[in-house]
């Protein structure tokens, strides 16, 4: 059958939170579903947890094994190279999905032929208490020009959970992420809309953002260390809009 969506998941030691992730993907239409879960050399029962799964649903769910940590950008690299599906959308490891919205959403996209679907989503801590829903002021359901969005994006930055692309640009334009450092979901977000011309807003939360965790790229701490990779990423993606 023919894969409507392509979800991509970097794991590196999520052990603690790889089950809620997956489980959140097991809706009734699984099999319109290509999961592909790359662990990026784990050193926990990451890697047992995913072959698990794939064991129980060899249809929808791959996995893929890097022997070498590339961080997020390594990962989803292989993802992209293999995924199948009409659209691809990532999902963090310790992250997850609302599994009644994602069901409506992958009916609706078998309908529509665009280049990107924007989705609200919502903050969640370790507890699973929901905080704020991040949503943009755009006409629902209805295909937007380009140009209709730029204004509510001024407003309301983009980010990597609201954000499905059209498989085939991914492939097309050959786009890679930077390998070996953290916030390359920047170039993901950005460097595609250089293809983009149809848009749609689906205004149902889909993706359940973990905020909090210590340890993550948004952990303050973590943000002051590495702030100068998070500066290569916007070096490369200003660099990717005006010779790309």
């Amino acid at each position: 059958m023919e894969k409507i969506l392509s979800i991509g998941i970097a794991a590196y030691n999520m052990e603690n939170y790889l089950h809620k992730c997956i489980d959140s993907l097991l809706i009734p239409s699984l099999d319109k579903l290509e999961i592909i879960i790359v662990n990026n050399a784990s050193t926990d029962l990451t890697p047992v947890i995913a072959h698990e799964y794939e064991t129980k649903y060899p249809c929808s769910i791959k996995v893929i094994d890097i022997d070498v940590n590339g961080h997020w950008g390594k990962a989803n690299n292989h993802f992209f190279e293999i995924a199948t599906g009409k659209y691809l959308k990532l999902l963090d490891a310790d992250d997850s999905f609302n599994r009644e919205v994602l069901e409506d959403y992958v009916k609706f996209l078998s309908t529509i032929d665009v280049d990107m679907i924007l989705t609200p989503f919502i903050y969640v801590d370790e507890n699973d208490k929901e905080s704020t829903v991040v949503k943009y002021k755009l006409p629902a359901d209805r295909v937007l020009e380009f140009e209709e969005c730029a204004n509510a994006w001024k407003k309301k930055a983009l980010q990597m959970h609201a954000t499905t692309y059209r498989t085939r640009i991914i492939k097309d334009m050959n786009f890679k992420l930077t390998e070996g450092i953290p916030y390359v979901d920047q170039e993901f977000i950005f460097t595609p809309l250089l293809k983009v011309s149809k848009i749609v807003y689906y205004n149902k939360i889909l993706y359940r953002y973990l905020f909090g965790r210590v340890g993550q790229t948004m952990d303050e701490n973590v943000r002051k260390r590495t702030l100068h990779m998070n500066e290569l990423c916007v070096k490369r993606i200003i660099n990717d809009y005006l010779y790309g």
